[in-house]
């Protein structure tokens, strides 16, 4: 049972997106982002889709949804509007309440270590810790977000 618990743990982070930052030169550009998202979903084949976000109404358009693959080792996630960041690797637990018994709980938080010229820094900030915590489906490989949580960055 643990083995299968630690695969299930180990393919959801596969899929799940770490974090979104910027580099400012600015006082106020090394305070933490406090963005926040309200939905996720996604598999382990199709990487994850973060949506209603909570960001400045000047950014809307452009960040609307995050999509990545996988960030086990870091990637490179995109937003709607084009900006790119990079992150590092995630650190995954899982164990915890609030999802079907069907289901195993799994959290993934990474750092921002790289982004696209350009991007909001009210967003997002190199530095930043981007935390995500899901409901995973083993049979299906798919997860969403646990109800009652956010996404921060």
């Amino acid at each position: 049972m643990r083995r299968l618990l630690a695969a299930a743990a180990t393919a959801v982070a596969l899929s799940i997106p770490a974090s979104v930052a910027v580099i400012g030169t600015s006082p106020s550009a090394f305070a933490a982002s406090t963005t926040t998202c309200a939905k996720a979903s996604g598999s382990v084949a199709a990487g994850v889709t973060v949506s209603k976000c909570v960001v400045p109404k000047a950014d809307k358009k452009t960040y609307k949804t995050l999509h990545g693959a996988s960030i086990t080792a870091g990637g490179t996630l995109t937003w709607n509007g084009g900006q790119t960041m990079t992150v590092g690797p995630a650190t995954v637990t899982s164990g915890g309440t609030g999802c079907k018994a069907t289901q195993l709980q799994v959290t993934a938080t990474a750092t921002v270590t790289a982004i696209s010229a350009g991007a909001d820094p009210a967003v997002a900030k190199v530095g930043d810790t981007f935390s995500l915590n899901v409901c995973y489906t083993a049979a299906t490989g798919a997860f969403t977000i646990n109800k009652g949580t956010v996404v921060t960055i």
